[in-house]
């Protein structure tokens, strides 16, 4: 017997379709359905009515609550994909202001009446369709470059990616309302600021796969060795700041000398070595090359080829002898050489710059060595091209010396050529250097004044 009517008040039909984009706030709408009101609640999930599997998603550190709900969404009372309230009579529903940074992919759209407890998962039971999360997949994608080089990779996965969509490499992916700083060195794209040192990559290609750092001509970044995040941004959304990259993918290992700051001391006329440069992945056959200038890209037709950065008069124009481990760490040990090669630094004092190169390329021209990790002070006269006059007869003393850190105690040899021990000159005296020899007084003038005679 038909004794009347029942209405049951839901959404309908139950094959709607919605989409958001990961890294920005989501609103789902329009909702269709039968009485749909405000207040009505929504959870994203795998399936309805049953709590995630947090085994599924290994990129996440577990809680009571994560470990039951969709990681990286916005959270309502706590619980992470619950929406807030629905608005509209029921036919919209937002997270809030607060951006989505969950994997893409692909999940259940899941209702909750308003009026009844919906307090957990077990409680959305309806499924009414399917919900899509532009964005990459899984979070725990790896990648490495090299300081120093072109940072280029391949084959980032995820769900929907297009081209156009870009990453940029920070400490910590950014989100409106915290001061994420740049990355230094680097270098990256941006409209307006094409191949500055922001981190931003170009725009994806190969589907949105596909990423590369440095403009149409890839210039190498020279950030210091370490362990980053990839922070992504779709295309079509702001990609110009660190608050717009929130959804981390994963990290990125930059292999390189872990500081842009280092400052060695090295005395001209001696030979050079340290031991104690560290870093991410240095390795056995690394070198440092001391330029007036690391090399760096100048243009297309220059590129990074710049010989009048070679300081004359250094052991093979500069470049060190392959890396060597210090029995703890590899490629933490670097020299010219020793007295055998007679490796020593003869160029003007002053500063210089200490230029890294992977051992890949190390054994390269100048333009491999492009990571400046600091200064080289080198100690010693600065022209040397200087002259003095002396007068047969005469005392032989002068003042006005110029050079880099010169100091008390230096002192002058008049030689024929300098460290040839055949290249003596006779008969100048003074009669407290040995043997006789051409060796001035030790300076008492901040290393600017010179006597071969007795200093009163």
């Amino acid at each position: 017997m038909d004794f009347g009517s029942i209405t049951l008040t839901g959404p309908t039909p139950l094959n709607q379709h919605k989409t958001c984009v990961a890294g920005q706030p989501c609103v789902v709408k329009p909702i269709f359905g039968l009485h749909l009101q405000d207040n009505d609640l929504l959870h994203i999930l795998d399936t309805c009515g049953i709590y995630v599997n947090g085994s599924a998603y290994p990129h996440l550190s577990l809680t009571a609550d994560s470990g039951k709900h969709l990681p990286r969404w916005p959270s309502n009372n706590g619980q992470q994909s619950l929406s807030l309230g629905a608005t509209a009579s029921g036919s919209s529903v937002s997270w809030g202001s607060v951006a989505v940074t969950a994997m893409g992919g692909r999940y259940r759209l899941c209702w909750c009446a308003a009026g009844y407890s919906c307090s957990v998962v077990p409680e959305f039971r309806v499924d009414f369709g399917r919900f899509d999360l532009v964005g990459p997949m899984p979070l725990q994608q790896e990648r490495t470059c090299t300081s120093g080089m072109s940072c280029v990779f391949t084959n980032i996965t995820g769900y929907h990616l297009s081209e156009g969509d870009k990453i940029m490499v920070l400490d910590t992916c950014g989100r409106p309302g915290l001061a994420v700083p740049y990355l230094p060195r680097f270098v990256g794209d941006a409209t307006g600021h094409p191949g500055q040192p922001r981190g931003i990559s170009n725009g994806a290609t190969d589907g949105g796969t596909t990423f590369a750092w440095g403009g149409e001509y890839f210039i190498a970044q020279t950030a210091k060795g370490g362990l980053y995040r990839l922070c992504w941004a779709a295309n079509g959304f702001p990609q110009e700041l660190p608050e717009h990259f929130g959804v981390d993918l994963g990290y990125i290992y930059v292999l390189g000398p872990n500081s842009i700051a280092y400052g060695r001391t090295c005395i001209s006329g001696q030979l050079c070595a340290w031991q104690d440069l560290t870093g991410f992945g240095l390795e056995y056959g690394d070198r440092i090359m001391i330029l007036h200038h690391c090399a760096r890209f100048r243009g297309p037709h220059l590129g990074y080829n710049h010989s009048e950065d070679i300081v004359p008069r250094l052991p093979e124009k500069g470049k060190s002898l392959p890396a060597r481990s210090n029995g703890t760490h590899n490629g933490s040990v670097y020299d010219w050489g020793g007295a055998e090669l007679a490796a020593y630094m003869t160029a003007a004092g002053g500063q210089y710059r200490m230029c890294w190169s992977n051992r890949v390329f190390a054994d390269l021209d100048e333009s491999y060595f492009r990571s400046d990790l600091g200064a080289l002070h080198l100690a010693g006269p600065a022209p040397l091209y200087q002259e003095q006059t002396c007068v047969g007869g005469q005392v032989c003393e002068w003042s006005g010396l110029q050079g880099y850190l010169l100091s008390d105690g230096d002192t002058i040899m008049i030689l024929d050529t300098c460290g040839m021990d055949t290249a003596i000159v006779p008969k100048w005296s003074n009669p407290d250097a040995p043997r006789t020899r051409a060796i001035s007084q030790p300076d008492i003038s901040g290393g600017t004044r010179f006597s071969w005679g007795q200093v009163e």
